[in-house]
């Protein structure tokens, strides 16, 4: 992970402008919402979020787990779907960087812009794996994934009922966190797919921005 986190903070030095303080607001700001800001910023929140999918582990809260891991995914096609044209923008990418930015903390009950449909930011990730037979295989894997991980967000009956258990004489709901080791180790096989699956946008990212070097660097441990 701190490999990851490494990569991330080289593409922002060689490529992202710093946040100001905007002392009206009491936050830090851009002063401008460019497409390398939002894919960058999709990144920030994976990379992050891959220190809590660890933490999460270890304490048997799963539900919590493939939350996130549904997050990360998430950003991550939207970082395919912001940069698949790059440096063109079609108007959906418009649509989403415009929406984007009218979340800060003074607006982001009130955007004025609607927000792009899944699927069209979906299909951008299934583009990049291939075309036409692969493609659309690759699109019935993102959506089943996606399907799959909305039942936590959305806490759907099968998901909350996956932590009732414990032994014979005193089932019940684990809300403290399952306690078994075996799924732990089991669950755990997940982070290091998306430390994979974060490493390997940051490479995609690093190419769309002509850093050449880092996205081998990437590619070569990955």
């Amino acid at each position: 992970m701190e490999q990851v986190q490494y990569w991330l903070e080289e593409l922002e030095r060689n490529r992202i402008d710093t946040p100001r303080w905007n002392q009206e607001k009491f936050v830090f700001e851009y002063d401008n919402v460019t497409v390398e800001v939002v894919a960058f910023l999709k990144l920030v929140r994976a990379v992050q979020s891959l220190r809590s999918l660890q933490i999460l582990c270890e304490n048997g809260l799963f539900i919590d787990f493939f939350t996130i891991i549904r997050c990360i995914t998430d950003c991550l096609n939207e970082v395919y779907f912001l940069l698949e044209t790059y440096p063109d923008q079609s108007s959906n990418v418009k649509k989403f960087i415009a929406n984007f930015g009218e979340t800060t903390i003074d607006k982001y009950l009130f955007p004025r812009t609607d927000v792009v449909e899944s699927k069209k930011i979906q299909n951008s990730k299934a583009r990049s794996l291939g075309k036409d037979a692969e493609f659309n295989k690759a699109q019935e894997g993102i959506g089943r994934i996606f399907k799959t991980f909305s039942g936590y967000i959305h806490s759907n009956y099968s998901h909350i009922m996956q932590i009732y258990g414990g032994k014979p004489t005193d089932l019940k709901f684990q809300l403290s966190g399952v306690p078994s080791c075996d799924q732990k180790l089991q669950h755990s096989k997940f982070i290091g797919e998306m430390v994979n699956s974060v490493a390997i946008t940051i490479a995609f990212m690093a190419q769309k921005l002509s850093l050449e070097q880092l996205e081998k660097d990437i590619v070569k441990y990955c």
